[in-house]
């Protein structure tokens, strides 16, 4: 079970409604999250990077797109490997504060 796997950990706060959906076209992925920092106590600044790990099972293969956009920005999109399916791949979000002192825990998202 992928979804059990944990990425990283820790007490930065993870975006509302993180969502992705294939580009088939482009042979991209794209992630959307609610950019807005919800109220809490909870760390969390608009500059803290996401992270994106890849697993793809038929090859065995890990790829990962460390600060690759801002919370701010609400979305990004990424490159599957040439050669990579989505049905063979899985993915996890998290995201890292701007110094990388601190890491949210990490979301499984297919």
């Amino acid at each position: 079970d992928y979804s059990k796997i944990k990425i990283a950990e820790g007490k930065l706060q993870l975006p509302a409604e993180i969502k992705m959906e294939l580009d088939d076209e482009n042979r991209a992925v794209n992630f959307t999250w609610e950019a807005k920092i919800a109220t809490s106590q909870n760390l969390a600044k608009d500059n803290d990077q996401i992270n994106i790990v890849a697993f793809n099972v038929k090859h065995n293969v890990v790829d990962s797109f460390s600060g690759v956009a801002k919370r701010s920005d609400g979305n990004v999109s990424v490159d599957l490997l040439k050669g990579w399916k989505l049905d063979d791949t899985h993915f996890w979000v998290y995201f890292s504060s701007h110094s990388l002192q601190m890491n949210s825990e990490s979301l499984y998202c297919c």
